[in-house]
């Protein structure tokens, strides 16, 4: 199937997901042009995650980014569909 995508061999999914990437541009405030020309940029970085909140606290930018556990992989063996667990009531299974 040309949708399906095949995993190498003993490949191991990560817990953490980081699909996201946010680039995070710093510019110059300290004479903003009243002609509509662009700030000038005066540094940038990537960081992994999904842009949650941010503020300024004096001086420094703070940033907090998201990103995904993966539960399925750290879960699976105690699925209640596993087979140790065929017969059990939901007492005996908890």
């Amino acid at each position: 199937d040309k949708w399906l995508y095949h995993y190498p061999m003993n490949y191991t999914e990560p817990i953490v997901s980081d699909y996201s990437i946010l680039t995070v541009r710093v510019y110059d405030i300290t004479e903003v042009p009243n002609d509509g020309s662009p700030l000038e940029e005066v540094g940038s970085k990537e960081i992994s995650g999904d842009f949650f909140t941010g503020r300024s606290v004096g001086d420094t930018a703070v940033l907090v980014t998201t990103s995904y556990i993966n539960t399925w992989s750290i879960t699976t063996d105690v699925q209640r569909y596993e087979s140790q667990y065929c017969g059990l009531n939901s007492t005996e299974y908890i």
